[in-house]
């Protein structure tokens, strides 16, 4: 059994490029999950309150600890903060 070319174009690639391309004014479906994603990750800890990753981890493991002023989720060495409480958080000392 040979697998021509086109097989490839009409395989799941074709289908990423097929459905990253929406009509003007339509939201593609990872921007959607995007807004509404539950955690952020240290990344985005990083980017909300203008730090490095180093000091964002040692923040993190911080509050990780205490679980004060905010909740945080370690999964192995992966940290997840819950948007709803990191965002209250943020609110009150804004």
């Amino acid at each position: 059994m040979e697998q021509s070319a086109s097989s490839t174009e009409s395989g799941w690639c074709g289908m990423i490029s097929a459905y990253s391309h929406f009509p003007y004014g339509e939201v593609s479906v990872i921007e959607s999950l995007e807004n509404e994603k539950k955690v952020y990750d240290v990344e985005d800890i990083q980017k909300l309150l203008g730090i490095g990753r180093s000091k964002a981890y040692a923040y993190l493991d911080e509050v990780y600890e205490k679980q004060e002023p905010f909740r945080v989720i370690k999964i192995g060495k992966l940290f997840r903060v819950p948007r709803q409480s990191f965002d209250n958080w943020l609110d009150r000392i804004g």
